[in-house]
């Protein structure tokens, strides 16, 4: 499993996605946490399937004063669950 948020770095106001790459088939969850201490209201990371591009990926509106944050996808599949974070910056 790996992950990576796009656009880097992310423009105050816009709306960057966390991608999460995983084997066709597991389900991903996502969390997001700013430099703040604090998650995006708007941020959804509720579990979705993989499908066979191997990618999936959650969208938010960036409204942090903060710097940046960090970005966990956590995968499970046939009962194995892995996680990769991801760190970004706010400008």
């Amino acid at each position: 499993v790996s992950a990576y948020v796009s656009p880097s770095p992310v423009p105050y106001g816009s709306h960057p996605t966390l991608y999460a790459k995983a084997t066709p088939g597991a389900s991903c969850t996502a969390q997001v946490v700013y430099s703040t201490g604090r998650a995006p209201v708007s941020f959804d990371g509720s579990a979705k399937k993989v499908g066979s591009s191997g990618v999936v990926g959650w969208s938010w509106h960036m409204e942090s004063k903060g710097t940046g944050g960090t970005a966990t996808a956590s995968c499970s599949l046939h009962g194995q669950t892995k996680t990769a974070t991801t760190s970004f910056t706010i400008g």
